[in-house]
């Protein structure tokens, strides 16, 4: 996991490879403590990631619901895999999923 700074009160946190039950615990702190410390824009860039199970997808969604009101989380995600969880767990009507980090950072700075 590599991350960051994108905004005064936000993160970038770009993963890679395989993030499972393994990884999932320190993705899920490293989002804590990031919503907690105020940020209120966070990118997840899944664009290098090729295998995520749901255990990591609940870390992205509890980061979401802890978000202020006014927060917003994006996801970068193009990898087939990828997008075939995202739909099937239907974090697509929860979170915004964009397939460029341009796209999703311009989603975060409106």
């Amino acid at each position: 996991m590599l991350e960051e700074a994108l905004y005064e009160n936000g993160l970038v946190l770009e993963l890679r490879g395989e993030v499972d039950v393994a990884s999932s615990g320190a993705l899920r702190e490293r989002l804590r403590n990031v919503v907690e410390a105020g940020a209120t824009r966070i990118l997840v860039d899944l664009g290098k990631v090729t295998f995520i199970d749901s255990i990591a997808m609940a870390a992205i969604l509890g980061a979401q619901r802890r978000l202020p009101p006014d927060g917003r989380l994006a996801l970068v995600a193009h990898h087939p895999y990828v997008l075939l969880v995202l739909e099937a767990v239907g974090v697509r009507h929860i979170v915004h999923v964009f397939p460029t980090r341009a796209e999703a950072e311009a989603h975060l700075g409106g």
